[in-house]
């Protein structure tokens, strides 16, 4: 049998303070010996290449011009509505939508009971997603706390267990909306949605602080690469669901 995969971090470092990772330590050991480890990283950012630049990312306040864009984008005589939408049988809030655009607050979307499979289905639903008031992320971590029983391992990025069970955790206070943050960024992205959002501060200083510097670091390259013709006009035609 021959494995080929890649992955974001070395072997040593996988499923870094995951939950009971001890578990996992194993098949780390066996990947480091049966695998021959190649590491592909350089100093250029091909989603950053020759890049025809089309704005989709404003400073706060900018609805007016994210709802001049929805109006562009919108079919001609498509009706619009500000009924909820249902995605996973849950409603969710929006400012508007009509069959191809759909516009959120960013509270509605990113922070709640989300999930990677909620932005799957928004991703295969819609062509086009507005996101008003993203905030700044991440932030400065938390002290240590102990905890037991915690069982949700997106509550922070990082923990490590004393000799009584305990668990010592340490996270910023907007870690979690800046995960599913990132987990909505990586859907749209994967199905070459459009994603069009006002945001408090610059993408470069969006987040600046906190436990998810390393994996926000990818959706900011793709944030970037979403602000070009190129990567708009490949945005796929589906087939969209009532």
């Amino acid at each position: 049998m021959i494995f080929v995969a890649t992955s974001n971090t070395p072997p040593q470092a996988l499923y870094k303070d995951g939950l009971q990772r001890q578990r996992f330590e194993p098949a780390i050991l066996l990947l480091q010996q049966h695998l021959n480890i190649l590491h592909m990283d350089g100093d250029t950012d091909h989603r950053l290449r020759q890049l025809t630049f089309r704005n989709n990312y404003f400073i706060h306040p900018a609805d007016s011009a994210l709802g001049d864009m929805f109006d562009v984008l919108s079919p001609a005589c498509d009706q619009k509505t500000t009924c909820p939408v249902s995605i996973m049988n849950r409603t969710i809030p929006v400012i508007k939508r009509n069959r191809t655009c759909i516009w959120f607050e960013f509270d509605q979307l990113c922070d709640g009971p989300r999930s990677q499979l909620d932005y799957i289905e928004l991703a295969s639903r819609f062509e086009h997603v507005f996101l008003s008031n993203v905030p700044v992320l991440g932030g400065q971590t938390q002290e240590w706390i102990k905890t037991r029983g915690v069982e949700d391992g997106n509550i922070g990025a990082g923990y490590e267990t004393t000799s009584t069970g305990a668990r010592k955790m340490q996270y910023a206070r907007m870690d979690d909306p800046a995960r599913r943050f990132i987990s909505l960024v990586d859907e749209l992205y994967d199905q070459r949605v459009n994603l069009f959002l006002s945001a408090a501060q610059p993408l470069e200083h969006l987040y600046s602080q906190g436990s998810l510097e390393f994996e926000f670091n990818r959706t900011r390259s793709r944030l970037t690469e979403m602000q070009s013709v190129e990567y708009q006009n490949q945005a796929p035609v589906r087939e969209i669901r009532s």
